[in-house]
């Protein structure tokens, strides 16, 4: 799985690591599009670190599960604003219901 960007604290990585030891996963599912992490990548570094990685599927859920349209949406907005696939992603998720998108992470500041 690949992942938006780096992990930047790995304090955060070893606290999320840390509970999932004591209490299970208890966090928000993490979302993909395809092979590639939107959000959660410090706890994907967590599972890891944990050697959990067999687990990323169940707590995981792909943004065409909560964007309708989603690869329409997408292309429409490379192709007729000239958008690169990160804009137009993030203009999908401000279109998105606050709930759902705070639900998930999915802040597009």
């Amino acid at each position: 799985m690949d992942t938006l960007h780096e992990v930047r604290d790995t304090a955060k990585v070893e606290r999320i690591a840390k509970s999932i030891e004591e209490n299970g996963w208890t966090g928000a599912p993490m979302v993909a599009d395809g092979d590639l992490l939107i959000t959660g990548v410090h706890r994907y570094a967590a599972l890891r670190e944990l050697d959990l990685e067999a687990e990323l599927d169940e707590h995981t859920i792909d943004i065409r599960d909560l964007v309708e349209d989603y690869d329409a949406k997408i292309e429409a907005m490379m192709e007729e604003d000239g958008d690169e696939w990160y804009e137009a992603l993030v203009r999908i998720i401000s279109e998105m219901d606050k709930a759902t998108a705070e639900q998930y992470g999915m802040d597009a500041d």
